[in-house]
This record gives structure tokens, sequence and C-alpha cells, in this order.
């Protein structure tokens, strides 16, 4: 791994700035997440985006950029986590186990009918975003659009399935979906 050192102006290698914030930044995610490793896995999975696109980001403030990182990834965290939470317990609260596999069956089949469906475009940019798990900007580089045509698929694709399946689906689509990210 190559690692960062002081530039000509003086400012801070990537190594000296994760030894600064490790702690700092684990202890903020712990207060929203609750598990210490989990909070771990988030700030590792930040300072590795921040790594990676280090040239663009090597010139900002680094303290109040990772916090705001740190505090987005640890609440997307606890949405995933508690979207699974509920699916969870709707399963365990309805339909016996037979029932509720054919019904799940049925659900799924119509949640992917439904997505089948959509537009060519809309359906491509849905199925790389929440099946695939892509950020936006990559199925953007690579559809060749612009991240604003993305976001408005995605809008207009989910706006679409809110039309079609019922809550239960939705909760269906969104917890696979999840897992997938």
């Amino acid at each position: 791994m190559k690692v960062h050192k002081m530039t000509e102006n003086g400012s801070k290698s990537f190594e000296q700035i994760y030894l600064e914030n490790f702690e700092r930044l684990c202890y903020h995610a712990f207060c929203i997440v609750d598990v210490e490793d989990d909070a771990k896995d988030i700030v590792n999975g930040v300072f590795t985006f921040v790594y990676e696109g280090w040239e663009k980001y090597s010139a900002k403030p680094m303290a109040g950029f990772l916090l705001t990182l740190v505090h987005n990834a640890s609440i997307d965290f606890v949405r995933h986590r508690l979207t699974h939470r509920r699916y969870e317990q709707y399963v365990l609260t309805h339909d016996s186990e037979v029932e509720h596999f054919s019904d799940y069956e049925e659900k799924v089949q119509r949640v992917i009918d439904e997505i089948d469906n959509m537009p060519e475009q809309m359906r491509r940019v849905f199925v790389g975003c929440y099946v695939k798990g892509k950020k936006h900007q990559e199925v953007a580089d690579e559809m060749g659009l612009s991240i604003n045509t993305i976001k408005t698929n995605i809008f207009r694709g989910l706006r679409m399935l809110r039309k079609k399946l019922s809550e239960e689906e939705l909760l269906l689509f969104f917890a696979i979906s999840s897992l997938a990210l």
C-alpha cells in the first residue's frame, strides 16, 4: 500500500490523517450504530473511500469532511438494519411457513415482473443501482449518462413501483436490494 507522504505545501499525509482521526470517528459511529465492530467497519470504509480518491480530497479540510462521511455512512447502516428488522418482524408475524413461502415467491415474482416492465433505460439503471449495488456515478459512467439522469430514472422507477406494488412487496424489494449493497 502506497502511503501518501507530506505534500510540498505541508499538508498531512493520508496515514497521519488516519491515525489522528480513527478513534474519534469510531466513537462517533459507535454512538449511532451501537456496535463497535460495525462502527470500525464504517470508519474503515470511509477511509478506503477517501484513500481511493485522495487526489480529489487531499486539499479539503479533513476533520469535518471525514466526520460528515462517517455520520452519513452510519445513518445509512442503521436504515439498512431497520429495514431488515422490519422485514424479519413481518415474516415472524404472518402466515405459516408453507403458505408464506408460496406467498413470498409470488411477491418476489411480482416485483421482478414490475421491474422487467420498466422502460429499458430505467430498468438498466434500477438493476445497476438496486440489484447489483452499484453507486449512481458508476452506473452513469457505464451507461454514458449524467448523474442527474440516473437520479431521475431512480425517482421515476420508485414512483412506478409504489403505484403498482403493495406495501409488503415494496418492503420485500427494499429488504432484498439492501442485501446486494
